[in-house]
């Protein structure tokens, strides 16, 4: 279908019809009786939004009065669902405008990449790239166990964007149209005949497997995205800009637990454990397809001959039948060797790449060889992706974030001081004597506490957190923990109590009064 300015009418076009594939599944999924009533309630609320009148309200009232509890729960539903459709039409809609924008008029759009094209005309282009090396934009995913969207709602309201823009494409025949209409309709029933509401509490793994949703998804766009911004800044400097991944992202999804009494160190470390081997997953699947496409000869075009490193060579790779052992292939050799030593990854078994930067040498080994024997085309397409990708999401994914509050921490010190009769009242002793003893004890390389003293639970608890940076690191990726962040920190002495129970857990090292290494970075 071809792009119009009236995008407006076009707009309302297709919430009407999807209004009525609605109303075609209700009457067929529920009958005549329902349908009738969601219509009468949908056009009095209609007239109420242009004309506020109490006969309308009155009406509304009398057939809300005479609706049984069952009925209620489909009528509500069904204007739940009708908000499903409005809400992605008008999300594709804004794609429409967009490209809309980008092919057909001069004018540009507030916020688009071109907006930022023109601002930087003025700008030393090497001066740009120092600046763009010392940026990193980190969206962080924040903890709301109780939003937790069932993963099959977002998936079926993500078919039917999809079914939306795949009608904007390519102009389509009438047979066609009518399919992608059924595809719809099938969409909408599903969508009536799914749950979207769980028959058991919201756990916070619900939580993070919706978390996990939205960053396996934003995955497979990073490579499009950096693509438009490499492709503005060449237009916008007249020359290749060297452009870094600018994106990383964050997650509290299993580390925010001031407020979430369920969320454990073991919560923690589950979810840290998942979402390495999520990504390790990802990165397997994009190895896969590119083995079926660099099938490139040496044969035909030469290869660098120290793809292969000396200590990949007596790494065993268990060749399966179905894959082609050409010989000359050496592009795909290199690959299986790569595929071995992520799967290996997983759990740090023999062969496992030790960090993230190994994996990316190897993507960089097989793109500046493609480079330098005429694959430039193939390098910028098929293997600068997954460098962008590995770059970004590391093993793994998401950092994350542990949040716990002040007044809890300064409890858990309370209970450490007065067991080892450091200082009986810890709370009660004034800010400046806090901030004296904290500092004494941090710098004391000595630890206060061993294995033989009695803590109580929530002591063990908050330590057990703090240990979770280090674990991370040592466990998942150097990557994976580092921000610790304090909610309600109000004194000098909340941000000391902390980086003392650190050194407790050794997350950070003392010599000769100093410290010397930490894991931490406190975010007060």
């Amino acid at each position: 279908m071809k792009y119009t300015e009236n995008s407006e009418a076009r707009l309302r076009n297709e919430i009407n019809e999807l209004g009525h594939i609605l109303g075609s599944v209700l009457k067929e999924q529920e009958g005549n009786e329902i349908f009738d009533k969601v219509e009468k309630l949908r056009s009095l609320t209609k007239s109420l939004r242009s004309e506020q009148n109490n006969q309308s309200i009155e009406k509304i009232k009398e057939i809300i009065e005479t609706l049984t509890l069952e009925q209620a729960h489909k009528i509500v539903r069904a204007f739940s669902i009708y908000f499903i459709l409005i809400n992605a039409a008008d999300e594709v809609h804004q794609l429409r405008q967009q490209r809309y924008h980008r092919l057909h008029t001069k004018k540009i759009q507030k916020g688009s990449l071109r907006e930022l094209e023109k601002s930087l005309s003025n700008i030393d282009a090497e001066k740009f790239e120092e600046i763009l090396n010392k940026v990193e934009i980190i969206p962080v995913f924040t903890a709301h166990p109780t939003e937790a969207t069932r993963q099959t709602i977002l998936k079926k309201i993500q078919n039917l964007s999809r079914l939306l823009i795949r009608r904007d494409e390519v102009e389509l025949d009438q047979l066609e149209k009518e399919k992608i209409s059924q595809l719809i309709k099938t969409e909408v029933t599903l969508l009536w005949q799914t749950s979207e509401i769980r028959f058991q509490k919201v756990t916070i793994e619900d939580e993070i497997q919706r978390g996990l949703f939205f960053l396996k998804n934003l995955y497979q766009v990073i490579p499009e995205i950096q693509f438009m911004i490499n492709q503005s800044f060449t237009r916008a400097f007249g020359k290749n800009i060297s452009t870094p991944p600018l994106l990383k992202f964050g997650t509290w999804m299993g580390g925010d637990r001031d407020g979430h009494p369920y969320v454990t160190a073991e919560t923690s470390k589950n979810t840290l454990t998942n979402m390495k081997g999520e990504i390790i997953n990802l990165y397997v699947q994009d190895l896969e397809e590119l083995y079926q496409s660099l099938s490139s000869s040496e044969i035909i075009v030469k290869a660098d001959k120290n793809l292969l490193l000396a200590n990949e060579k007596n790494i065993k790779v268990s060749e399966s039948r179905h894959v082609a052992k050409e010989p000359s292939e050496l592009y795909r050799k290199k690959l299986r060797l790569i595929h071995k030593k992520l799967s290996a990854s997983k759990h740090k078994e023999p062969d496992a790449y030790s960090d993230i930067k190994e994996f990316v040498d190897d993507l960089l080994r097989i793109d500046k060889s493609l480079r330098k024997n005429n694959g430039t085309l193939i390098a910028d397409n098929l293997i600068q992706p997954l460098i962008y990708k590995a770059s970004i999401f590391g093993f793994h994914l998401a950092q994350m974030d542990i949040r716990q509050n002040a007044k809890i921490i300064e409890s858990a010190l309370e209970d450490i001081f007065s067991t080892t009769k450091v200082e009986l009242d810890f709370i009660s002793i004034n800010e400046e004597r806090k901030i004296e003893l904290l500092t004494k004890e941090i710098l004391n390389a000595r630890p206060l506490i061993n294995s033989n003293i009695e803590l109580n639970e929530n002591t063990i608890k908050i330590l057990d957190e703090v240990e979770l940076i280090r674990w991370g690191k040592e466990n998942i990726s150097s990557n994976a923990t580092s921000d610790f962040i304090i909610s309600n920190c109000a004194k000098v002495s909340d941000v000391l109590s902390l980086l003392l129970l650190a050194k407790e857990r050794g997350v950070i090292k003392v010599k000769k009064s100093k410290i010397t290494k930490s894991h931490i970075n406190i975010l007060p």
